[in-house]
Parts: structure tokens; C-alpha cells; sequence
């Protein structure tokens, strides 16, 4: 998995609202498995806006995100998809 800095802008197009629901849960996998700040921060955007079901994600996901955040980005995560 290349770095969020070469990467992470191309796979947040796919979380789109009009994009397939396969490409969409793909691409929130992609920024759970790259562990920085700023996917766990684009994700949770995701799901704050309805792009992402928190459902849909699974628990694989969520403990990535969980373990990858600061401690700002991981309060934000509880509210948003629980611990």
C-alpha cells in the first residue's frame, strides 16, 4: 500500500456518493490499511457525511482507524462508529 501523501487523493474520489458501493467500501478499506492521520481523518469525513455506512465498514476497519488517529481524530471516531 503506497503512503497516503502519493495515494490518498485518488482513493477519496472513489468514496464519492455516486460511485459504486463495491468501489466505495474498496476505498474505505484502502484508507483504514494506510494508517495515517489523514485517511483515518477522510474516512470518518466519509461516514460523517453519509458516503461510508459505519455499518458497512466491519470491525477490521474501525480498529485500524481506531489505531492509527491521534487523539483528536480517535474521539471523533468513537462518536462516529463506537469502540
Amino acid at each position: 500500500m503506497e503512503p497516503w501523501e502519493r495515494r490518498g487523493a485518488q482513493i477519496v474520489k472513489y468514496l464519492a456518493k455516486d460511485e459504486n458501493d463495491e468501489l466505495r467500501l474498496g476505498a474505505a478499506g484502502a484508507l483504514a490499511d494506510m494508517r495515517s492521520p489523514e485517511a483515518a481523518a477522510a474516512l470518518l469525513d466519509a461516514v460523517a457525511e453519509g458516503r461510508i455506512d459505519r455499518a458497512a465498514l466491519g470491525e477490521k476497519p474501525i480498529r485500524k482507524i481506531l489505531a492509527a488517529a491521534n487523539a483528536k481524530l480517535k474521539e471523533r471516531a468513537e462518536r462516529l462508529l463506537g469502540k
